[in-house]
């Protein structure tokens, strides 16, 4: 009787050939030790330095130092905001070019009376000096912009 111990384990033997069997069935192969290196090699070749790691962490910081947050997005305007500045701006501006285009036109319409006034003064001056007769002073009040009945 042959003993030998395996992983821990205690194993018993009839004779040589008994273990000679089990080497052959258990033991690896030449061959079975180059496929392992085969893919020794290529996990080494593909597997991530720790120089590889360090870089990957440096590259990882500098996104997350640059990139917006979820509470930096909350903050940035949207296109709905965006879209109801537009029209809030397009109606004060055509509020302003309203009120603008209503002053103008007082400013134009107080300038034109005072010269229609003006005007009105001439002819009564011309009449009374007997240059204009009541006929044309009745034709230069009845023009525009301001016509008048005569006087």
């Amino acid at each position: 009787m042959i003993k030998a111990t395996r992983d821990g384990q205690e194993m018993q033997f009839e004779d040589s050939n008994e273990v000679l069997v089990f080497l052959v069935e258990n033991m690896a192969m030449k061959s079975d030790l180059e496929a392992l290196e085969v893919r020794v090699v290529n996990i080494e070749t593909t597997m991530a330095t720790k120089e590889d790691i360090k870089l990957l962490t440096t590259r990882i910081d500098g996104i997350e130092t640059s990139m917006a947050t979820k509470e930096d997005l909350t903050k940035m305007a949207t296109k709905e905001d965006l879209g109801k500045q537009k029209y809030e701006f397009m109606d004060f501006v055509e509020n302003k070019l309203a009120k603008l285009r209503f002053d103008i036109q007082g400013d134009i319409v107080t300038q034109s009376r005072k010269e229609d006034g003006k005007l009105t003064g001439l002819i009564e001056i011309l009449m009374a000096k007997h240059v204009l007769s009541a006929q044309e002073a009745g034709a230069l009040l009845r023009m525009e912009p301001f016509p008048r009945s005569t006087m």
